[in-house]
């Protein structure tokens, strides 16, 4: 999860060596089922603070990628 990316992150930034592994399979894949369904990802004030420890470099190339916003809605349907 994003804990592990930020640790790995930290220990690259060591020299460590660091190996990612993933036990679920991406939902983008070819065999995901995501009809109706969608899926959104946000970083709270805690996640952007702890990102923001590993340096500015990280926080801008994340920043770049995403939609800013200071405030998350969840929006349920009927169905």
């Amino acid at each position: 999860g994003p804990s592990g990316l930020l640790l790995s992150h930290r220990l690259l930034d060591a020299g460590a060596e660091v190996e990612l592994l993933e036990g679920r399979g991406d939902p983008r894949g070819p065999k995901a089922t995501l009809e109706g369904r969608a899926y959104a990802l946000g970083l709270g004030l805690r996640g952007r603070t702890a990102i923001r420890t590993a340096g500015d470099d990280l926080w801008e190339a994340i920043r770049r990628s995403g939609f800013g916003s200071d405030r998350f809605q969840l929006h349920l349907s009927d169905s």
